[in-house]
């Protein structure tokens, strides 16, 4: 995306649309690339269930927020797989 050939208009909003299936979306409170926006615009956009966390990271938050991260999947799996 920060390649002057990457198209302006690109959008993956009609792909997002199709997802039928619970989503967890974990998005870092301080990425430079993404913001709560996005996430917020994937739950309106995807029919299926969306559940999104914003974790105290960047754009890493595996990496940087790791246990949060998982303990988080944990809790969704668990939720989702019942």
């Amino acid at each position: 995306w920060l390649d002057p050939g990457f198209p302006a208009e690109f959008d993956l909003s009609a792909e997002v649309a199709r997802i039928r299936v619970p989503t967890l979306i974990l998005q870092g409170e301080n990425d430079p690339y993404g913001t709560a926006a996005h996430a917020r615009l994937a739950e309106r956009l995807a029919p299926g269930e969306v559940r999104t966390v914003m974790l105290a990271a960047h754009h890493a938050p595996h990496v940087e927020a790791g246990e949060e991260t998982i303990a988080e999947i944990a809790r969704f799996v668990a939720r989702v797989g019942r």
